[in-house]
């Protein structure tokens, strides 16, 4: 990439996505230019099988939708699914919270829907498979991690659906990146990319002192919902890309680089 095609040089920014879950946004914001840390501020731990996952994996015939909120469930999920269904049963709709997670699910020849107006629970509630005349008495598998929003679950129910849980993972906050950020001493970032509530609350528990500076800094995340509870946490400049797509957190870079280029100069 050329100098005149790198249109983030100059820019120092935090990516705060699990560890293995960041890389090709790394290599996305590096070739436009952009200096990169990558400080992981969550963590995803495959639960132990159980006998009740296992249970309703078998049962996945039963269900007639399967909804998947993140990339980790769609991983996690369809190593799980294809483990014990090697021809996926007929008759599901699969769905995903956004673009990401549908790619993931495609890795594994899963082909998914996806809302088109965001990427979060009501989006998903949005969309015409999970309509109240269409769930009405259909059973439905949401998979997950354990914790987490009820509001998907709660209004499927509302409407008359029969929901169950597979929970595969737990997130955790990495220690390690929170003592690194509480004892940073180099010039603060311009920008911090953050993917879940979690991350953002990790990120809000680690600035202290002169670190409080960050809340001023500007924060790119994927959803409305997630830029709602980044402004109850303190953050004053939430930034919301289409989705959680690495493209799309990068166009919404770009965007806000060339809205900004001679402020940022200055």
């Amino acid at each position: 990439m050329q100098p005149q095609t790198r249109p983030l040089a100059g820019l120092d920014l935090w990516v705060t996505r699990p560890a293995g879950q960041a890389d090709r946004l790394i290599a996305l914001l590096q070739q436009a230019g952009a200096a990169v840390s990558h400080l992981p501020l969550l963590a995803i731990e495959p639960l132990p099988p159980t006998a009740a996952a296992r249970a309703l994996l078998l049962d996945l015939d039963r269900y007639q939708a399967v909804i998947f909120i993140s990339s980790n469930a769609a991983r996690l999920g369809a190593e799980a699914i294809l483990d014990l269904w090697p021809q996926l049963p007929t008759g599901i709709d699969w769905l995903a919270v956004g673009a990401a997670t549908q790619a993931t699910l495609a890795e594994f020849d899963i082909t998914a829907e996806i809302p088109a107006g965001g990427s979060d629970s009501e989006a998903l509630l949005a969309l015409p498979q999970l309509g109240s005349e269409r769930v009405a008495g259909r059973a439905i598998l949401i998979v997950r991690g354990t914790g987490g929003r009820e509001t998907l679950r709660e209004q499927l129910q509302t409407r008359g659906a029969r929901v169950d849980y597979l929970e595969l993972y737990r997130r955790i906050c990495p220690a390690s990146t929170l003592e690194q950020i509480r004892n940073w001493s180099r010039p603060l970032p311009d920008l911090v990319i953050a993917s879940s509530g979690e991350g953002i609350d990790h990120l809000r528990r680690a600035l202290t002192g002169p670190l409080l500076a960050m809340l001023e800094r500007p924060l790119l995340l994927p959803s409305t919902r997630l830029a709602q509870l980044a402004g109850e946490l303190g953050f004053r400049q939430p930034l919301v890309a289409d989705d959680a797509s690495d493209d799309a957190l990068l166009t919404c870079l770009l965007q806000w680089r060339a809205r900004n280029a001679e402020t940022l100069l200055a």
